[in-house]
């Protein structure tokens, strides 16, 4: 994500508001991301997830990939097709207040 940030002007496109936590045998957390394009263009990262327990690291490794296309209202003559790539995950709710 560094290297992402570091070619937009060193500005945090996308941020993860709970980087870290536990969870308890056969529970669920959500991810809360924001993302904050700066151009029309499209962004992706992917995000290693590091997994623990009390025996040590997992010896597995997950990825989290993060997708975004941003644009500009004033040069888009119609709505971008949403791109469905898991369609087992929950619907999101996105947000877009006065800072970004």
């Amino acid at each position: 994500m560094e290297a992402l940030n570091e070619n937009n002007y060193d500005f945090r496109i996308f941020e993860i508001q709970n980087p870290e936590g536990t969870l308890a045998a056969n529970d669920t957390q959500y991810i809360y991301t924001l993302f904050r394009p700066l151009e029309a263009k499209e962004y992706a990262v992917d995000l290693p997830i590091k997994i623990s327990d009390i025996e040590g690291p997992s010896p597995h490794s997950h990825v989290l990939k993060l997708r975004g296309i941003g644009y500009h209202p004033e040069y888009e003559t119609e709505k971008s097709e949403e791109v469905k790539f898991y369609e087992d995950l929950p619907k999101c709710r996105a947000y877009v207040g006065e800072e970004g």
